[in-house]
C-alpha cells in the first residue's frame, strides 16, 4: 500500500463530482435553508472540503476543516451516527437547521466532545423587494468607491453575526465570489 502524504486531488474531485451530483439537487429544493451549504459546495474551496452522505438525497453534512461541520437535513438518528463517526476530528463546531445541531451535540457530548454555547439562528426570505418604513433614498450595487467602508461594515457584521468563526484572511477578502450587494444612498 502506498501512503500519501500530500492528498490526492483527482480522487477527491470525483469523489466531490458524486457528492455534487447525489446532493445538490434535494438542498436546492429548499435553497434559501440550505444556501450556507450550496454556497461552499459551489465555492473555491469544494476541493478542501470533507464530505459525509447519510442516506437520501438530503441527508449530508460536510466541513471544510478549521470550520464548523455544516448539517444538512438529517434525522436524530443520523446526527447521532455522524456524531460517532467524526467523534476525533475535534470539530470546532456545528451549525445545522432546525434541532439538527442540538442533536448532534447531544451525542457528541456522550461521547466526551465540548463545544460552546449555542448560538440561535435564524433563516429570512426576502419573498419581494425590501422597503424599511422611512429610509430615503434608492439600493444600489457596491461600486468600487464603497470598497473600503463595505469591507469595514463586514467585517463588523461577521463579528456580531459568527463571533466564533474566522474571519477571512486579508488575502483571501477580495478572491470570493463575486455578488452585488446594495446600498441604501440617502
Amino acid at each position: 500500500m502506498i501512503r500519501r502524504k500530500v492528498p490526492n486531488r483527482w480522487s477527491h474531485s470525483l469523489e466531490l463530482a458524486a457528492f455534487l451530483e447525489y446532493h445538490v439537487s434535494a438542498l436546492e429544493a429548499d435553497e434559501v435553508r440550505h444556501n450556507l451549504m450550496l454556497g461552499i459546495l459551489g465555492g473555491r474551496f469544494a476541493l478542501k472540503l470533507r464530505l459525509w452522505s447519510i442516506g437520501d438525497p438530503s441527508a449530508c453534512a460536510i466541513q471544510t476543516p478549521g470550520y464548523p461541520l455544516i448539517l444538512g437535513p438529517l434525522s436524530r438518528g443520523q446526527c447521532r451516527q455522524l456524531a460517532d463517526g467524526t467523534r476525533d476530528l475535534g470539530l470546532p463546531g456545528v451549525v445545522g437547521n432546525d434541532e439538527t445541531a442540538t442533536w448532534f451535540v447531544e451525542r457528541a457530548s456522550e461521547l466526551g466532545q465540548r463545544f460552546r454555547d449555542p448560538i440561535p439562528r435564524r433563516i429570512h426570505a426576502l419573498r419581494e423587494h425590501p422597503r424599511y418604513p422611512g429610509a430615503h433614498g434608492h439600493a444600489r450595487v457596491v461600486g468600487p468607491a464603497d470598497s473600503a467602508n463595505c469591507a469595514a461594515w463586514l467585517l463588523a457584521f461577521f463579528d456580531e453575526a459568527v463571533p466564533n468563526e474566522p474571519k477571512p484572511s486579508r488575502a483571501d477578502r477580495g478572491n470570493g465570489p463575486r455578488r452585488p450587494l446594495s446600498l441604501l444612498d440617502c
